[in-house]
């Protein structure tokens, strides 16, 4: 199969929302961001300097997992809590899916409605409060509903105190995408840089190019990607080890594709365990032959030549 061949159906683009107006000249929200960054307390203390050897890195999975409505993200999300490893795990909700993993074992939920609450829960996380202190394995579900609701915050918000010509609380600007984007990179950056395994699922968008030139042409699919704003998206995927996207295949088979492929973005980090994933892996539920997200990091550990092999996961 040819680089530029589309292995799989493409899901048509969402509707994406349009700034009202240009952004203000003296706003900076990337600089107010990184103030706050500052000014907060360190997640850290003194015991993270402690030297350790290169034989001893056992690392925690960072992964994006994106792809379109209804085709198993926040399941997969709950194979984690199979691997001892990596159970407990936490579900930072907002999407409201979850009839699939009810009675799941290891798995706690929080529904969250704003990023204070996102920010509070990851301070409980560190310092092992209020009953967040076992957690091994944390996830947002998911990152694209986030970042659409801070949006909408943040423009009730301005229309509130009246700034600019605002018309509407539904009215969303240019600066708004910018303090979003940065509030938002913050706070995944720090679930990313925490000591515990995080994992992000997202929508997905269709990117398109017009020729200029011939207007009558169809539109050129460019990019399949996650569901944010160019910027955030590239943060995302920097900050992530893991860039996945989960797809259907014409017989309905659940699949992960784990390496970029034509205009489909993906990335996996380590190059022994980049090989042994191949092109794509089969996740379909309840098959005998497909992997879940516990057996993927067993993998990653024992092609990687990280640690030993760790005590079986429950498959059940």
């Amino acid at each position: 199969m040819g680089k530029q061949d589309v292995p799989f159906r493409v899901s048509p683009p969402p509707a994406a929302p349009q700034p009202a107006a240009p952004p203000a000249k003296e706003d900076n929200p990337f600089a107010v961001e990184a103030e706050k960054e500052k000014a907060a307390p360190s997640p850290y203390n003194d015991q993270d300097t402690k030297l350790y050897s290169s034989d001893e890195i056992r690392p925690h999975m960072k992964a994006l997992l994106y792809g379109p409505y209804g085709y198993g993200k926040t399941s997969l999300l709950a194979t984690v809590a199979r691997h001892p490893a990596m159970s407990p795990m936490v579900i930072l909700n907002y999407e409201g899916g979850l009839l699939s993993i009810k009675g799941t074992p290891n798995v706690k939920i929080v529904d969250v409605h704003d990023l204070s609450q996102v920010e509070t829960i990851f301070w409980k996380l560190i310092q092992k409060t209020d009953g967040y202190g076992d957690f091994k394995s944390v996830a947002i579900d998911s990152g694209t509903e986030l970042q659409a609701m801070n949006l909408e915050a943040l423009a009730r918000e301005a229309f509130r105190k009246k700034k600019k010509s605002r018309e509407s609380p539904d009215d969303i600007f240019q600066e708004d995408y910018g303090k979003d984007t940065a509030r938002l990179r913050r706070i995944f950056r720090w679930y990313r840089d925490a000591p515990f395994h995080f994992f992000i699922t997202a929508l997905h968008k269709n990117v398109f190019k017009r020729d200029k030139k011939d207007k009558d042409a169809e539109p050129e699919l460019v990019s399949v990607q996650p569901a944010f704003t160019n910027k955030l998206g590239e943060s995302v995927a920097g900050f992530c080890d893991f860039v996945w996207y989960i797809y259907k295949d014409d017989d309905g088979l659940r699949w992960l594709l784990p390496q970029e492929h034509g205009v489909f973005r993906a990335k996996t980090r380590g190059q022994k365990f980049a090989a042994a994933l191949g092109d794509k892996v089969l996740i379909e539920f309840g098959r005998k032959d497909a992997l879940d997200l516990a057996k993927l990091y067993d993998l990653l550990l024992q092609t990687e030549g990280l640690i030993p092999t760790l005590a079986k996961a429950a498959t059940k």
